[in-house]
């Protein structure tokens, strides 16, 4: 707390404000550099494909949206499509960005002896 700048009451309110807030976050430990970290591997390994950061955006981003949401928008949006089919959709799409992101970002964070493991 005292490397950051932080007293104790300062603290107390952001913590107070997380827990009471909406936009909660799995995010919200990380520092400045791992968060930017974080967004540049995001940026490089998906800048061809806009349309899978934007939903890992829905999955994550604040307090993030269920599978269950995302499939009944996806519904809302294309009712020739049955539930069932959405629900599919999703998954995939939100396994497909996962993956690709896996091994950026598990280089991005090791140290230099896991770089060579697969």
């Amino acid at each position: 707390m005292k490397k950051a700048g932080l007293d104790k009451p300062e603290l107390e309110a952001f913590l107070r404000d997380m827990i009471n807030g909406k936009q909660k976050s799995w995010l919200v430990h990380c520092t400045d550099a791992e968060a930017l970290c974080i967004d540049r591997v995001i940026s490089e390994v998906l800048a061809e494909h806009p349309g899978l950061i934007c939903i890992l955006r829905q999955r994550y981003e604040g307090s993030g949206m269920t599978k269950r949401k995302m499939a009944e928008l996806l519904n809302d949006s294309h009712p020739e499509w049955c539930y069932r089919t959405c629900c599919s959709r999703v998954d995939v799409w939100l396994n497909l960005a996962e993956y690709m992101l896996y091994l950026p970002m598990r280089d991005a964070f090791s140290s230099g002896d896991l770089k060579t493991v697969c």
